[in-house]
C-alpha cells in the first residue's frame, strides 16, 4: 500500500505533543487554519496557547490532553482519546515534546545521573529519543488497524546533523532521530505511512534561554520563528515530492532542504543483491505490519 501521492491536511486528525508552546504550537495552530482537526498533548498549555484555543477553538476542532511524553500509558491512550473525539485515530503524528540540556538533565552538570534512585536516567533521553520512538510505533499500529496512510513528522534540528561540544546529550539525542527516521524510509512504499523529519536551525522557543542565547552568541534576528519551521513542516507532510526518510534542514524563513541520504547499502553491491537483502531482511518485518493491518495482533 504504497503512499504515491500528496497528503492533504484539511479534514485530517493530527496530534501533537508539546503542542502546548513553541514550534508545537505554531504547527498546531497551522494545521487548525487548514481545516484539520489538532489533538495537542502535552503536561499544560502556555498562555498563549490557552488563548488561541479559547478564542479560535469552534466545534471541537482542537482539544487538550494532558500528556507526559515520558509515560508510556499517556502516548498510549492518544489513539483512543482522537477516536472518542472525532470518530478515528490520527493521520498525522508529530512528536514534538522535547528538551534543549537543561541544568535539571546535563552531561557535564551529570544533574540526572547523580540521583540516589535505581531507576535514574537522563530525561533528556526519555523525552528526545524514547518519546518520539515510542509514539511512532503506537502511530504505525493505529494507522494500519484503520487500515489507512499516514504521516509521522519527527522534530530533530541541526545538532542532528552536526556535533558540538558544550551539549553532546543534545546532539546525540537528535542525531539518534535522524538515524530512526531514516532507518523507516521503506515504510512508505511498504505499507503507506511517510516518517519524516524536520531539522530546524536556532528558533525562538522558551527552550533558548537567555543564558543560552549569551553561550552560543544568538540573537532574536539569526533566530528562526515557531512559525517560519511550521510552514516548512506542513510542506514536509503534504507534499509528494518529501518521500519516507527524508530529512529536511531548514536554517532561514522559506528555505528548506533535503539533507543527502547515504546509500543504504554499497554502490558497488548488484541489484539482484540487493533485492535479496532486503526480501530476507524484510520479511519479519512485513509479517508483523501485515497482521496488525488485518486485526491479528490488537
Amino acid at each position: 500500500m504504497a503512499q504515491t501521492s500528496a497528503f492533504p491536511v484539511h479534514n485530517a486528525i493530527a496530534v501533537v505533543t508539546g503542542g502546548g508552546s513553541g514550534i508545537g504550537l505554531a504547527f498546531s495552530k497551522l494545521l487548525q487554519t487548514k481545516g484539520a482537526r489538532v489533538l495537542i498533548a502535552d503536561l499544560r498549555l502556555s498562555s498563549e496557547a490557552e488563548s488561541w484555543i479559547s478564542t479560535y477553538n469552534t466545534g471541537g476542532q482542537v482539544v487538550f490532553q494532558h500528556c507526559d511524553v515520558t509515560n508510556w500509558a499517556h502516548l498510549e491512550s492518544l489513539p483512543d482519546k482522537a477516536k472518542e473525539l472525532w470518530g478515528f485515530v490520527p493521520d498525522i503524528w508529530v512528536p514534538g515534546a522535547g528538551i534543549f540540556e537543561p541544568p535539571w538533565s546535563h552531561f557535564f552538570l551529570d544533574s540526572d545521573a547523580s540521583r540516589s534512585s535505581n531507576d535514574s536516567h537522563y530525561a533528556s533521553v526519555s523525552i528526545n529519543i524514547e518519546h518520539p520512538i515510542r509514539l511512532t510505533r503506537i502511530a504505525i499500529r493505529a494507522i494500519l488497524s484503520e487500515n489507512k496512510r499516514g504521516v509521522v513528522l519527527n522534530i530533530a534540528s541541526n545538532a542532528g546533523l552536526g556535533y558540538y561540544y558544550p551539549i553532546p546529550l543534545y546532539v546525540a539525542t537528535k542525531h539518534a532521530i535522524v538515524a530512526f527516521t531514516r532507518s523507516l524510509a521503506p515504510l512508505e512504499a511498504e505499507e503507506g505511512i511517510k516518517v519524516v523529519a524536520i531539522c530546524p536551525g536556532g528558533v525562538r522557543t522558551p527552550l533558548l534561554t537567555p543564558e543560552l542565547r549569551d553561550q552560543f552568541g544568538v540573537s532574536d534576528e539569526n533566530l528562526l520563528l515557531p512559525a517560519d519551521v511550521a510552514a516548512a513542516m506542513l510542506e514536509l507532510v503534504e507534499s509528494a515530492t518529501y518521500t519516507g526518510g527524508s530529512i529536511a534542514q531548514i536554517d532561514e524563513p522559506g528555505c528548506m532542504r533535503l539533507v543527502p541520504a547515504e546509500a543504504e547499502l554499497p554502490a558497488h553491491v548488484d541489484a539482484e543483491s540487493v533485492r535479496r537483502y532486503r526480501e530476507r531482511s524484510y520479511a519479519p518485518v512485513r509479517d508483523v505490519l501485515r497482521r496488525e493491518r488485518a486485526g491479528e495482533m490488537a
